[in-house]
């Protein structure tokens, strides 16, 4: 659901309509709610920052008055399809980790920021509801996106996270408004989830760690009961579970090489995907290399940077990418046009019409898809 703001001010002539500042202010958004957690969310308490949970440090992770644990993902501009999957990612690892490790991460952190007189995990859980020190050792979790705008084509993904998969993912936009010689700082929750999940029910346990999983029975001890129905039953889902997979990867832009199985990027990739990895377009990056290979592109790799030629033109590279961005979330691409025109029979012109004029430029997930179809288009119109 999108919400419209607005705000006026009172004054004796009647009301006063305030106008956005231009003032850059995303950066800042991090120590504030580091020092405030109250500006985004009540009864939340920082137990980290900068942690890093997979390939890429968290900016902020809180409990809130229940236990839950909250992540707190930062955009450095526009909330998007990348920072929401980046905060999935974080869930996931945060539900791996040991709760111990977990627990020790938390302590660092509130030991040099106490909250008060807590400065300890254990502190904090003792300080909440009843059942928030067994709530957190069950790892309920929810997610906050917080930027200063929002890429409204996440709203249908975001609705149906909070409606069908039950997750409890809110975004939040920050604006500043001038009022006379003071700056208001507002607040808007753009998604919330409108129905509440089923309630949460604590299974009694006083162990610290989470229960081991329980492992489903071997094919062997499902083929001795051919009437329990519970082969049929296991089949299904492992095919339901593999289609699901398919198409998050394709929602999330990574297609699948023939419609079936996943693009394998060979072991000299190793270096440069370790790289991109590490500065958080690691996806992109696998995301092109399947773009180029469903275009009969080839990739040569350095430490650093990949280029893409065709099998009969080796040492003419057609475009290029380097593994760290200068654009938080994008990857920097370089298309040789030139090069390009030559390879698909056309001028730098023509080519320039369907790619665009810009050589060099920073590219989203979106971006790369619409590529691969300009791509198939030069490759359709060469043959």
């Amino acid at each position: 659901m999108q919400q419209l703001t607005g705000v006026w001010g009172l004054v004796d002539t009647g009301f006063q309509p305030l106008l956005k500042t231009n003032v850059d202010f995303a950066a800042n958004l991090e120590d504030w709610l580091a020092q405030k957690p109250a500006l985004l969310w009540p009864d939340l308490t920082i137990v980290g920052r900068q942690l890093v949970l997979g390939n890429e440090p968290l900016e902020l992770l809180a409990l809130d008055g229940d236990g839950r644990w909250t992540v707190i993902k930062i955009a450095t501009d526009i909330i998007n399809r990348d920072l929401l999957a980046a905060a999935l990612h974080h869930v996931a690892v945060l539900n791996a980790l040991a709760y111990d490790d977990l627990a020790a991460h938390a302590d660092a952190y509130l030991q040099n920021h106490p909250s008060g007189e807590i400065d300890s995990l254990a502190a904090l859980l003792a300080s909440l509801q009843p059942s928030a020190d067994q709530l957190a050792q069950q790892r309920e979790t929810q997610v906050f996106l917080v930027g200063t705008a929002k890429d409204t084509r996440l709203t249908p993904l975001i609705t149906y996270l909070n409606g069908r998969c039950q997750l409890r993912l809110y975004t939040a936009t920050y604006t500043i408004y001038e009022y006379g010689a003071q700056r208001l700082l507002v607040r808007d929750m753009v998604d919330q989830p409108d129905v509440p999940g089923p309630p949460i029910v604590l299974p009694p346990s006083d162990s610290r760690r989470r229960p081991p999983p329980v492992e489903p029975p071997p094919e062997s001890e499902l083929e001795q009961e051919p009437d329990s129905g519970i082969q049929e039953t296991v089949r299904w889902v492992r095919e339901q579970t593999s289609q699901v997979y398919r198409r998050v990867r394709e929602t999330m832009g990574f297609p699948a090489v023939d419609g079936r199985t996943a693009y394998e990027p060979p072991d000299e990739a190793g270096p440069m995907l370790q790289m991109a990895d590490r500065k958080g377009i690691g996806d992109l990056v696998r995301q092109l290399l399947t773009i180029a290979a469903q275009q009969g592109l080839q990739p040569r790799f350095t430490d650093s940077v990949v280029q893409f030629v065709l099998p009969d033109l080796p040492k003419r590279p057609l475009l290029s990418a380097r593994a760290w961005p200068e654009k938080t979330g994008h990857m920097r691409l370089q298309l040789e046009l030139t090069a390009l025109a030559k390879a698909y029979d056309s001028t730098p012109e023509q080519l320039a019409e369907i790619l665009g004029r810009s050589a060099s430029r920073d590219v989203a997930a979106d971006d790369l898809r619409h590529l691969a179809k300009k791509l198939a288009k030069l490759n359709k119109k060469k043959k």
